[in-house]
């Protein structure tokens, strides 16, 4: 055989690489106060890591408009602006091992969760396990009520129970073109239990909220692992409001252990609960979110706060159930960085929160 036609042979034989982008964790504190939660992105693809965070309109400034039917006592807005430090932790990984491919579904949440399939076609015929990661979530709470009108506009906000985005286990088509995940989204609002805020107590199991979720499928012959994350913590409130109790990052032990040569993480699940088992179904107003998983290092953790000085009004308390998810890229490489920003909370003409495109 000539040296020529060795070398087309072994060219004709070469795999295409495939290449994605992914999140690996995600943070946002606000620097005054804390507050509702109205829009969250976190996100990241080839282009850039993008985020946005709108808490109501304690943080955007903009004052509340009110049907003349309703009593602006009990339909209060605080117009206020703030500005949130914003990180996110990402990861580029390249392989010809490994079929990666990207994809997004929408679904409206509700209390109860929600649930659909998205299929994620591939650049080629892949062999091996899939497995799916979050590359990007967003949520925005400007959204008709399942009751329809009420005193209430849904989009200054709700204070939270529960959000949670779930990818459950993905199933590679027997044609191997395509990778179906099924997405679970949830979203419940509790109370307020404020004289002023009558107007959302009234209406917030009404709650329904759009989520995007972003997902990058990985099939690979290569070893993978998951592991589950549980974290929680309770904060007391102290001699709140001028002097509420701190709340202090919960101290996270190496405890991921993934047992894989050269591996790679991302997540399929994050789940955040709010006043857990609070008798008068409190909701949250949030200080924080994170959301963290390194391989190096070896831990993983998802926290939340909501503590504020002067605005503070009760204790706190969270508990977080996530899912990490490894891959071995011994036969591809990987790299990833943690991008950061400090945003205001923007809204455009329409009133839709503005994305902020971060550095790399």
């Amino acid at each position: 055989m000539s040296v020529l036609l060795a070398a087309l042979l072994l060219a004709g034989c070469a795999k295409e690489s495939t290449d994605a982008y992914w999140l690996q964790g995600a943070a946002f504190s606000w620097e005054h106060f804390n507050h509702r939660v109205t829009h969250l992105e976190w996100a990241v693809d080839d282009q850039a890591p993008v985020a946005a965070i709108i808490g109501g309109t304690s943080t955007t400034g903009v004052s509340a408009s009110l049907p003349d039917t309703c009593d602006p006592d009990t339909c209060g807005e605080l117009p206020f602006t703030d500005s949130s430090d914003v990180a996110l932790s990402w990861v580029s990984a390249t392989s010809q091992r490994v079929v990666f491919a990207r994809g997004s579904i929408d679904l409206v949440a509700d209390a109860g969760g929600v649930s659909g399939t998205l299929t994620v076609p591939l650049p080629r015929k892949a062999k091996g396990v899939p497995v799916a990661l979050i590359a990007g979530l967003a949520l925005d709470t400007g959204y008709a009520l399942s009751g329809g009108d009420a005193c209430y506009n849904p989009a200054y906000g709700w204070h939270p129970q529960h959000i949670a985005a779930v990818l459950d286990t993905p199933t590679l088509a027997d044609d191997r073109l395509s990778v179906e995940v099924p997405v679970q989204v949830t979203f419940q609002a509790g109370n307020s239990l404020e004289e002023m805020r009558q107007c959302i107590d009234d209406v917030n199991e009404q709650a329904q909220v759009p989520f995007r979720i972003d997902v990058v499928v990985a099939v690979t012959p290569d070893a993978t692992q998951s592991a589950a994350v549980q974290d929680s913590d309770t904060y007391s409130y102290g001699d709140g409001p001028a002097n509420p109790d701190p709340q202090p990052e919960l101290a996270v032990s190496p405890s991921l252990g993934l047992d894989l040569a050269s591996p790679v993480v991302g997540w399929s699940a994050l789940d955040w609960r709010f006043h857990v088992d609070d008798p008068d179904d409190r909701g949250a107003y949030l200080r924080s979110l994170s959301f963290v998983a390194d391989p190096d290092i070896g831990v993983a953790s998802g926290q939340a706060t909501n503590y504020s000085p002067l605005t503070q009004l009760t204790d706190f308390d969270y508990a977080f159930d996530g899912v990490v998810v490894g891959l071995d890229m011994s036969g591809g490489s990987a790299e990833g960085g943690t991008s950061t920003g400090t945003l205001p909370a923007d809204l455009d003409d329409q009133g839709l929160a503005v994305v902020h495109s971060l550095d790399w």
